[in-house]
């Protein structure tokens, strides 16, 4: 922040060239590392390897991936190192709330749609009863039989772009009140 700061205030480059700069250079690292991380974790967790169900799960991943990303570049925008280290994780706890421990999992599915929906044939058990042999019986257990994939995407890309805009209005005004 200081060098950018300095930088700016020396009228090297405007906000909008700093942001849209560090926007671009940030995005393909993140998607890179996120869906390959995910794309690992899927399959070393033994996912039926369908492209549509792989492609939904590392999609739903990326994307609170990139809005964790955007809301850590908001606390950067907006707060001091030192006031960040104590509000960051305070910042977090909406996101612990609104998970699934404290609130209808039928309202936030997330990648279970993407693992166990669209009519995942039955999972191997060698047991004599399992009970969560059937992919639908678990989403019945879990409330989430009639979620929508589709809905979350699009609100996480929503809550995406809704950070993005914010902490640029928080760069703004924090060089605004610097000058």
């Amino acid at each position: 922040m200081a060098v950018f700061v300095r930088e700016h205030l020396n009228y090297w480059y405007s906000l909008k060239a700093f942001y849209f700069a560090k926007t671009m250079a940030d995005l393909p690292f993140q998607i890179l590392f996120s869906s390959v991380y995910v794309g690992v974790v899927y399959y070393l967790t033994s996912q039926p390897m369908e492209w549509t169900r792989v492609s939904m799960f590392v999609l739903i991943c990326l994307l609170t991936s990139l809005v964790a990303q955007s809301l850590g570049l908001l606390m950067g925008a907006g707060l001091s190192v030192e006031l960040g280290v104590f509000l960051g994780p305070v910042s977090t706890i909406p996101t612990i709330l609104f998970s699934g421990f404290f609130v209808n999992l039928d309202t936030i599915p997330g990648a279970m749609i993407a693992v166990y929906g669209m009519d995942r044939e039955k999972m191997q058990c060698s047991e004599i009863y399992c009970h969560f042999r059937s992919p639908k019986k678990f989403l019945e257990e879990m409330s989430m039989e009639k979620a929508e994939f589709w809905i979350d995407a699009t609100a996480l890309i929503g809550i995406f772009i809704a950070l993005r805009i914010v902490a640029y209005f928080v760069l703004r005004w924090k060089i605004h009140s610097i000058r």
